[in-house]
């Protein structure tokens, strides 16, 4: 779907579903980490404001670590049930995109989404789903059925619900991603 201008930008990094949505082994290693880091500078109890500090870091690690339970039981709970809505090759590349690239690809999608919809006999206006989501990049180029879109009526009640969970986590994930390039 992407092109020109955008597509110059969308080769800023090509990750793997595991990377980009952050749930390797790799996210263990780095939680294990942190909270050895932790362990080895915790502040002595009478120093109020270290504590405090100290208490406010394990509970970012803590929260850190509940998310990452979560996108792992989303995305086990969408292969587990054959939901759609994650891609299949050769579009089962995800992209660390820079700032507004996502709004572009939403505009470039708004040009071309009532075409795919009536080339495809579905009705103006109803829900499609991205399998690549936007924020990652998306499928440049591919509308048909073994590319980057899923429409509403294919997918079960199950895999509707697994999708809006996955759009949820691919928002946080997104977030996680841009702060992480604004620290390089």
């Amino acid at each position: 779907m992407s092109s020109g201008l955008l597509g110059e930008h969308l080769e800023l990094g090509r990750l793997g579903e595991e990377e980009w949505y952050m749930i390797g082994a790799d996210e263990d290693a780095s939680l294990e980490n942190a909270l050895e880091f932790l362990a080895d500078n915790e502040p002595a109890k009478k120093h109020k404001k270290g504590m405090k500090r100290f208490e406010q870091a394990l509970d970012k690690l803590a929260e850190r670590e509940s998310k990452l339970v979560e996108r792992r039981e989303v995305i086990a709970r969408g292969k587990a049930a054959g939901c759609k809505s994650l891609p299949e090759p050769h579009c089962d590349v995800y992209r660390v995109t820079p700032p507004g690239a996502a709004t572009l690809i939403d505009d470039e999608w708004g040009e071309k989404r009532r075409d795919y919809l009536k080339g495809n006999g579905y009705p103006p206006g109803s829900k499609t789903h991205h399998r690549v989501p936007k924020c990652a990049g998306g499928c440049p180029g591919r509308f048909d059925a073994d590319g980057n879109l899923t429409h509403d009526s294919t997918l079960s009640a199950e895999c509707r619900q697994f999708d809006a969970d996955l759009t949820k986590i691919q928002g946080d994930c997104a977030a996680l991603w841009a702060r992480r390039t604004t620290k390089l």
